[in-house]
């Protein structure tokens, strides 16, 4: 039986009520048989409690009252409270003869009490989430303290024949030097093989660290006696370390990213993106750093000289930051919009196997420059990011697959869902722009929207979040895609509604222009509609959208139905003018779409009349901006303007 004496405690004046309660949790553990001790600690006032733990040994090792290795039946297990308890957690010690050889004991000397390593983390949080019994229902037990040890232990893994030869190898390269009494550390690192892989790895391999200070000419300055102190291996940061921490999967090989736009908002994805490992690996902005930027940026000053060095390109600096995460990403001081008419930068900019384009610059040049080009010379699928109304409102687009619906059409369609949402359209049209012109020097400054660090990082996450789940689940593949986040009233919250936005139909304007007319789902519906409704004469409305003088494109995110007094006959229909219903829509979006012409239907697959040229050309004359006029038949569509040429 144990050699443990069953004793009698009692709390001496002076132990707070946290520990009394404490010491009295630990009383009531199921495997522990009795207090055997308390006292207090005159030198830091910590209390030590002497618990009896019965360790519940095989029924053989039970009756001689011990292990082979010399572990009790029942141990005395000393808890440590600080008088800091509960913020500090008590420290486990075992007797200072426990065997020092078992896994999970924290290196120390032989004639202090033994550490036992009992949890993995940090046992003063583990203490305030599970409480005092989580500490106690598990203890685990390293001995090395010397070089001699040190030996010993490298013998017990069976790679004593390297370590002496490496020993060897540096006692020669060292005996022509001299180091004048001064030490260096060296790092000895034990590679053991295991039977099986380790827990959470993919090798069989430990790897046990240790390390000693050295001289020269003599290696060791005590021998066998120099100490040694047990290390710790840390993971290099790479993109799979990262992607692990982060919940994300690893990327296919040659699965590029490329990233348009290193400004406040643009930063942030990039950087959220590099700490799950998933970096773009091509950054493009042709801006420099300022000192204004430092308000929002995603990276930071530097402390020393920083007012001289914000200045360089904003590219180069977040591809530098993405390199210190373990990641390559090339960098291009360009302006995108050359791409159109520049092929070998296209090409550059935007290599064909790349997964996306992530368009965060917010500009209207970019965006329209983008769409442009054909998607047979740019394959590759473009997501845009933007916010608005001072960052009450975030929104990011999909193109779909080929690239319809493209960027343009996108924008024009979330254009219409903020129309028709109370809420958005409040914060997204009102009279007053909300970017403006702010000095950041004398005869310097900004056109730019006022918005703190932490909003554009409230909208950023969610947005680098949704980008990092398509790339694990897929882009869509039916169709483009609108996410519109607000931001609740109390300034906390913040909600996101997605849309999925099938292909546009693209109509060709006067069959040999390079214009067209991409038209919405939701308007070409309408317009089916209407023809249903009315099978035996033409009928018609009012085309609303946006024109993108850049693609050459006419986008109807919408049709407006006919009004009241117009007509409509077999062979002809004559749009009224009754009402002020487009007035009401171009309010209702603050002109951020209007009107782009008319439609009618055909009753027989024709395409336009002398009539309808005719009409045409007097649309086009009576308005400033050009206009369309668009015709369905039972079969398809055809258009025509007098507008372009």
């Amino acid at each position: 039986m144990s050699n443990i004496e069953s004793k009698q405690f009692s709390f001496l004046k002076g132990i707070n009520s946290e520990i009394q309660r404490g010491i009295t949790l630990i009383r009531s553990h199921p495997s522990v048989n009795e207090i055997l001790e308390v006292r207090l600690n005159t030198e830091d006032n910590s209390v030590d409690a002497v618990v009896a733990v019965q360790l519940g040994l095989p029924n053989k090792w039970m009756a001689e009252g011990k292990s082979p290795n010399g572990v009790s039946a029942i141990e005395a297990v000393t808890f440590s409270f600080p008088q800091s308890f509960p913020i500090h957690a008590p420290i486990v010690k075992l007797r200072a003869d426990f065997d020092r050889s078992l896994a999970h004991v924290n290196p120390g000397s032989p004639e202090e009490a033994v550490l036992p390593c009992i949890y993995d983390g940090d046992i003063n949080e583990l203490l305030l989430f599970q409480g005092l019994l989580a500490i106690v229902d598990k203890y685990l037990p390293e001995n090395v303290t010397d070089v001699g040890s040190l030996r010993e232990r490298a013998k017990e893994f069976g790679c004593n024949k390297n370590f002496e030869r490496a020993f060897s190898f540096l006692q020669q390269r060292l005996k022509w030097l001299d180091s004048k009494n001064a030490t260096f550390p060296i790092a000895v690192i034990l590679c053991v093989r295991r039977p099986f892989h380790l827990i959470g790895e993919s090798s069989e391999i430990e790897l046990v660290p240790y390390i000693l200070e050295v001289g020269a000419p003599q290696l060791l300055a005590k021998d066998d006696k120099t100490p040694v102190w047990s290390a710790v291996h840390k993971y290099a940061i790479t993109p799979q370390l990262l992607q692990t921490f982060s919940g994300e999967r690893q990327l296919p090989e040659n699965q590029d990213i490329v990233l348009i736009g290193c400004g406040s908002l643009g930063s942030k994805i990039a950087i959220h993106m590099a700490r799950s490992g998933i970096a773009p690996s091509i950054v493009v902005d042709h801006k420099n750093l300022s000192p204004h930027n430092a308000a929002r940026h995603a990276l930071l000053p530097e402390a020393i000289n920083k007012d001289s060095t914000w200045f360089g390109s904003k590219a180069r600096a977040t591809a530098l930051a993405i390199k210190g995460l373990g990641q390559d990403s090339s960098y291009f001081d360009a302006d995108v919009t050359q791409a159109v008419h520049d092929s070998k930068l296209l090409k550059k900019l935007f290599p064909r196997k790349a997964w996306a384009v992530i368009n965060t610059t917010a500009s209207l040049t970019v965006r329209e420059a983008l769409a442009a080009i054909e998607a047979k010379k740019l394959p590759l699928r473009v997501i845009e990011t933007s916010l608005f109304a001072e960052g009450k409102v975030g929104l990011m687009t999909i193109e779909g697959p080929g690239r319809n619906p493209n960027s343009v059409d996108l924008i024009a369609q979330a254009y219409e869902l903020i129309r028709v949402s109370e809420k958005l359209r409040n914060a997204v049209f009102v009279a007053e722009d909300s970017t403006s012109y702010h000095v950041t020097g004398q005869g310097c400054g900004s056109r730019t929207m006022i918005i703190s660090d932490a909003r554009i990082s409230m909208l950023a996450a969610p947005m680098a979040t949704g980008i990092s789940k398509m790339l694990a689940k897929g882009l869509p593949s039916t169709s483009g895609r609108i996410l519109l986040g607000a931001v609740d009233e109390d300034d906390i919250g913040l909600s996101w509604t997605p849309v999925d936005v099938p292909p546009f139909h693209v109509v060709p304007i006067n069959d040999d222009s390079s214009w067209t007319v991409r038209i919405s789902e939701p308007a070409h519906q309408k317009i089916l509609k209407d023809c249903a409704n009315y099978p035996n004469v033409e009928t018609g409305g009012i085309l609303v959208g946006r024109i993108f003088q850049t693609q050459q494109a006419f986008v109807v995110t919408d049709v407006l139905p006919a009004p009241e007094n117009s007509q409509r006959s077999r062979f002809e229909f004559v749009l009224g003018t009754s009402g002020n219903m487009l007035e009401k829509y171009l309010s209702s979006c603050n002109g951020a779409l209007y009107c782009l012409g008319t439609w009618h239907s055909h009753l027989t697959d024709s395409g336009a009349s002398n009539q309808d040229l005719q009409t045409a050309k007097k649309i086009a004359n009576s308005r400033t901006l050009p206009s369309v006029l668009l015709i369905r038949t039972p079969v398809k569509y055809y258009a025509v303007s007098a507008s372009i040429f």
